[in-house]
């Protein structure tokens, strides 16, 4: 194989595999990936949103440092270290009272939501809104 061959081939080849993976860097000290085809989902970390659930009851989720979950519920406003929160790109697992409620969704731009389940089989769906 002649050299120029040889270039175009690692070139095509270098191009394509920068198109499927993307580029990687940093953002607060953590690597993030973003391909060309999809943005990427900023981070939850000192957030605030609001909105219902499947049966009708307002929510306000806010999203603290250290994966750390305060809400105001119905029942009243939490901040417990059994509340937390995970996100990779746009997936987002919520655990409240350490296991026994689990929300899992993604985020779209402004709004979150997604379908959550808890201990005792009781299922629901959610969304929020960005404030």
């Amino acid at each position: 194989m002649g050299r120029a061959r040889a270039r175009t081939l690692c070139a095509t080849l270098a191009v394509a595999l920068l198109t499927l993976t993307g580029c990687t860097y940093t953002v607060s000290g953590q690597a993030v990936a973003e391909r060309a085809d999809a943005p990427l989902t900023p981070p939850l970390e000192g957030t605030t949103w609001s909105g219902t659930d499947s049966d009708g009851r307002f929510y306000v989720f806010r999203f603290k440092a250290g994966s750390r979950l305060a809400y105001t519920s119905p029942t009243g406003t939490f901040d417990k270290a059994g509340d937390t929160w995970r996100q990779s790109g746009a997936s987002v697992t919520l655990t409240f009272n350490s296991g026994y409620a689990v929300y899992k969704g993604s985020i779209v731009g402004e709004d979150m939501g997604g379908r959550a389940s808890n201990v005792v089989g009781k299922k629901w769906e959610w969304s929020v809104r960005r404030q």
